[in-house]
Order: C-alpha cells, then sequence, then structure tokens
C-alpha cells in the first residue's frame, strides 16, 4: 500500500498555518497535566497533528495508539509516525519532532515554529 506524500514546502506551510491560528505565543500544555496527542475526539491537538490536518488528512486514533495500528511501533513521536504513515523527507520529519520537542518541553508554538524552520533548513 502506498503511503501519502508530503513535502516540505507543504508541511511547512501546515505548520506555519497551525501556529498562525493558534497564535505564537500559545502553549500547548502548560501545565504538563496531560499526555501530547496528535488528535483529541477527531480533532488536532498538538502541533504536529494540527499541521496534519491542515494538510487535510483525516483525524485518526492510530497516530496516538500503537495497539490500534498493525504493528506496534517503538513510540508515537514524530520520528516514528511521520515516516510510518507518509512519504515524507527526514529533514522535515527531524524538523517536526524537534518542534514536537519544544512544545512538549512547555514551549510556545511560535519557538517550536522557529526551531522547525532552522532544523528543516539545515
Amino acid at each position: 500500500m502506498s503511503k501519502p506524500t508530503i513535502t516540505e514546502a507543504d508541511f511547512t506551510a501546515a505548520i506555519e498555518k497551525a501556529v498562525a491560528d493558534k497564535g505564537a505565543d500559545y502553549v500547548y500544555n502548560p501545565d504538563f497535566t496531560r499526555e501530547c496527542t496528535y488528535t483529541e475526539d477527531g480533532e488536532p491537538s498538538c502541533i504536529v497533528g494540527t499541521a496534519l490536518i491542515n494538510l487535510g488528512f483525516e483525524a485518526t486514533p492510530d497516530w496516538d495508539d500503537p495497539i490500534q495500528r498493525d504493528v506496534v511501533l517503538e513510540d508515537t513521536t514524530a520520528d516514528t509516525i511521520l515516516p510510518y504513515f507518509f512519504d515524507i523527507p527526514q529533514n522535515v520529519v527531524t524538523a517536526a519532532r524537534k518542534a514536537q520537542r519544544v512544545q512538549d518541553e512547555g514551549g510556545t508554538w511560535g519557538v517550536a515554529l522557529s526551531e522547525y524552520k532552522q532544523a528543516v533548513s539545515a
């Protein structure tokens, strides 16, 4: 089965839209009381999940729950999930993981986007 293709330009536009919609000062989990998820109740949740929804992909619990997949993946970080579900350049995967890490450590989505852009162009 072929995977949908995501280009660097498309993912970059989608993550920029995520930040523009929420605001650069948005903090995903300011009190660290919940685990990061790509989707929640069928809606985008984290920065990477929001970018994927912005690209037109349907929210799926498979991104978050390794038990629902046909194989059990090591973890649910962007560097595992993105290449499993999509044909996507490695530099985008690495950059998305850096943005995700900033978000998960309580940083703003504006800082996460900045880290993404630095990493994607490295």
